[in-house]
């Protein structure tokens, strides 16, 4: 993994708006890191601690029901994934795997968690962002469940 700068950072769709200073914070926690297709970026279920912003390919956001991968969202470039870390220490909520090859950049979580705790408008600024992505997440899960009960009211009639 190599190390990713302030000046590449400002130049992704998330960290568009940030300013230098908060790039070079932000940097300061980051790596660069690949995924082949079909590698598992994230597990439902594992420890929150890292997020990812995609620079090059194509995630698929899925979560498990009834044993079964179900595909709540696809992303790609300049979007992030994982963002369990910013609200608890918990576990993930979602399943990322890469659809083909990814270039991305990898972020330690729960250090960026800190530097926003003392930086409160880098926190403002992350939270604002992070709660944009969850709101995605959501509305993406309402759409799946409205179809699943869509199809399922079909068959039942």
């Amino acid at each position: 993994m190599h190390a990713v700068d302030a000046g590449e950072l400002a130049k992704m769709k998330f960290f568009e708006g940030f300013t230098p200073h908060h790039l070079a914070q932000i940097a300061r926690y980051s790596k660069r890191i690949q995924f082949a297709a079909e590698d598992m970026i994230l597990q439902q279920g594992e420890l929150a601690n890292r997020f990812y912003v995609i620079k090059t390919g194509r995630v698929a956001i899925e979560c498990n029901a009834g044993g079964r991968r179900v595909l709540v969202q696809e992303i790609g470039p300049g979007e992030p994934v994982g963002f369990s870390w910013f609200f608890s220490t918990d576990t993930m909520h979602f399943t990322a795997r890469a659809l083909e090859p990814v270039d991305a950049v990898f972020f330690y979580g729960t250090l960026l968690r800190e530097e926003c705790e003392l930086d409160r408008d880098l926190g403002y600024e992350m939270l604002r962002r992070t709660s944009q992505t969850m709101l995605e997440r959501l509305e993406a899960m309402n759409k799946l469940l409205a179809h699943t009960l869509a199809d399922a009211l079909k068959k039942s009639a």
